[in-house]
């Protein structure tokens, strides 16, 4: 039975492809204003990101859930995971968000340098308010994070956490968040997993991969 340092060691790739995420954003948020730095980010789109990232950034409003109900036949413990997760880091991502209330690019740069006409995407709505943190780039990471947790697999865990990366970066590609938003959403996601891995850590939670493994004799 993993304890807590245990399934955290086992998830090094995740984490230390997420911490070089973390810290290169980090660097551009210190090294430029968020004005520049999203549109350093956002102004070059084309055809075939519009649609894949108009759709990709609404995959973790619905796969969390699906897949958090499925494993319910399978696994407890996993689906607990999968879908309290989720409610941690909602729940902070509320708190964090009526405490901020920081206005969306759209807005910002309408009221601010309303010079600048963002890159935006037809069908996608622009919200204008509760810029800060990214709720979408909570659930990406507290969702894939979950997974990596669920596998042994170190180029599962490193496409997990790229995925999860992906899915942050569409909030900037559509002009829904600033990247300090995304910053801080990440972290939100992944200690949300953590927090549950915390409380988790004396039940067994054993990768699924292993579980599933296929007999050769």
């Amino acid at each position: 039975m993993p304890d807590f340092r245990e399934i955290i060691s086992q998830q090094r790739v995740f984490l230390i492809i997420f911490g070089v995420f973390f810290v290169a954003l980090g660097v551009l948020l210190m090294c430029f204003d968020k004005a520049e730095l999203h549109l350093m980010l956002s102004s070059n789109h084309n055809a075939f990101f519009d649609v894949f990232f108009k759709h990709y950034t609404g995959l973790c409003q619905w796969a969390p859930y699906v897949v958090g109900v499925l494993l319910v036949l399978y696994r407890y413990s996993a689906s607990l995971l999968i879908l309290l997760s989720q409610a941690i880091e909602a729940v902070m991502i509320y708190v964090a968000k009526q405490i901020y209330h920081a206005p969306r690019p759209v807005k910002w740069f309408a009221e601010n340098m309303p010079e600048v006409q963002l890159t935006l995407v037809e069908g996608v709505k622009a919200h204008s308010q509760f810029s800060f943190p990214s709720g979408h780039s909570a659930a990406f990471f507290a969702f894939f994070f979950s997974l990596s947790v669920l596998t042994s697999n170190r180029w599962l865990q490193a496409l997990y956490c790229c995925l999860a990366i992906l899915g942050c970066y569409s909030r900037i590609y559509l002009s829904q968040h600033f990247a300090v938003d995304i910053w801080a959403g990440s972290l939100i996601g992944v200690v949300s997993v953590m927090l549950m891995l915390i409380w988790k850590f004396p039940m067994r939670i054993e990768p699924l991969n292993q579980k599933l493994k296929i007999r050769k004799d």
